[in-house]
């Protein structure tokens, strides 16, 4: 089955031109049931730091990645790349 996953980051833009963005990791939430929703206050209250994430991805990608989907061989930095991506594409 699939769980949902809640990832709260922090973004300001300061100018649109030049484009200026300033960026703060905030935490994560990983569903335990599947498709769990959930609201703001239990999100909050059952979050983890950022941080903690990664490392639960770093493991999670260690014991789970059997196809070595698109060759990611750093599942963090795939993410970031994609949060970049995504924060690019909505500003622009």
């Amino acid at each position: 089955g699939s769980s949902t996953l809640v990832l709260r980051i922090f973004w300001f833009v300061a100018s649109m031109d030049p484009l200026l963005v300033f960026y703060q990791d905030g935490y994560a939430r990983i569903g335990i049931d599947e498709y769990d929703n959930v609201g703001n206050y239990y999100v909050d209250k059952n979050a983890i730091p950022f941080h903690e994430f990664e490392d639960y991805l770093r493991q999670y990608w260690k014991y789970n990645n059997k196809k070595n989907h698109n060759n990611i061989k750093d599942p963090v930095k795939h993410v970031r790349s994609q949060l970049k991506e995504s924060i690019g594409i909505t500003v622009d």
